[in-house]
């Protein structure tokens, strides 16, 4: 059975409106909070403020830089312990993704290729695919 926070937790990230922790530079900050707008964002730069964030806030999401960081799997054991319900989300460039496969099995839940994707942070935290009201017709026309 799952304890009640992990789906409270689940539903806040689903609906939209969740708490989110972001550990990384600002310019990760900038393109959660533009790909997110409707949740509020906490953002720290350094693992050791973000460790100590996480474990005195309430957040269902946690997105983390992994940048040229050495000891991230040991960070996200860390983290997991801390936060052992909430959702956990690695941002990589695309030559750093066999750390983020190593973050995974440390206890990262997924993990984004940057530049971060809209479509693929909210996959990644679990969220509903955002509505796109384009006003237009996206079906492709006929070739007759």
């Amino acid at each position: 059975m799952r304890p009640r926070r992990w789906v409270r937790a689940k539903e806040a990230v689903m609906r939209g409106h969740a708490r989110i922790l972001i550990i990384g530079p600002d310019a990760l900050a900038r393109a959660v909070s533009q790909a997110l707008p409707e949740c509020r964002s906490v953002n720290t730069d350094g693992l050791v403020q973000g460790l100590w964030t996480a474990g005195h806030g309430d957040f269902e999401g946690v997105v983390v830089a992994l940048g040229a960081h050495r000891k991230a799997a040991r960070f996200i054991q860390a983290l997991r312990e801390v936060r052992p319900e909430t959702r956990i989300v690695l941002t990589c460039p695309a030559a750093q993704e066999p750390d983020a496969r190593e973050a995974l099995a440390a206890g990262a839940d997924d993990y984004v290729l940057e530049p971060v994707a809209p479509a693929d942070l909210e996959a990644a935290l679990g969220m509903a695919a955002s509505e796109r009201a384009s006003g237009t017709d996206s079906t492709l026309p006929s070739l007759h």
